[in-house]
């Protein structure tokens, strides 16, 4: 009796941390730049030719991660192994893809809360994004900021890649 409520005990156990652990365990490898680099293209194509902005990626530094991210510096050096951001080039709409690769994968929740409370949504100059979201998976977070349409299609191309993730944290919409 007792050793089949011990196993039983044990599946229940099991059953629940495999539940609670979606976003800690992914597929996603490299920096932060090679997961964004990844996540974009896959994106490009699911828009379809034409349809995503022309973008340019850069490495965000702590001096930048406030402005880009919504991370404050000494946050984005204590948390932030590496961080890469895709913004579009000369275009008359709000768009911007980030991935943050954070130093410890069980910090991922915590960034991906300071990213979606202190990011300006409203930063363009007369345009806003109709979508701004966080995502998480393993030690990479994704934010995007853009098109419903784009935002959707970036945040599908990072749970394809990624193969497990956390909720979504739609935290603006137009």
């Amino acid at each position: 009796m007792k050793k089949k409520v011990l196993v039983g005990f044990v599946a229940a156990l099991s059953i629940l941390f495999s539940a609670c652990s979606s976003g800690d365990s992914t597929k996603l490898t490299g920096s932060a730049e090679d997961v964004l680099t990844k996540v974009w293209t896959a994106a490009e194509a699911a828009l379809g030719e034409g349809n995503a902005p022309r973008v340019e990626t850069i490495a965000v530094a702590a001096d930048q991660a406030q402005q880009l991210l919504g991370l404050s510096g000494a946050d984005f050096n204590t948390y932030v192994d590496s961080a890469a951001v895709s913004n579009a080039l000369i275009t008359t709409s709000a768009h911007e893809v980030a991935v943050i690769k954070v130093k410890n994968a069980s910090d991922a929740a915590k960034v991906k809360g300071l990213v979606a409370a202190g990011f300006d949504a409203k930063r363009w100059i007369c345009v806003m994004p109709d979508k701004a979201a966080t995502v998480e998976s393993g030690a990479y977070i994704l934010l995007v900021a853009s098109s419903t349409a784009t935002a959707d299609a970036v945040i599908t191309a990072f749970k394809d890649a990624a193969g497990t993730t956390g909720e979504v944290n739609t935290f603006f919409t137009k």
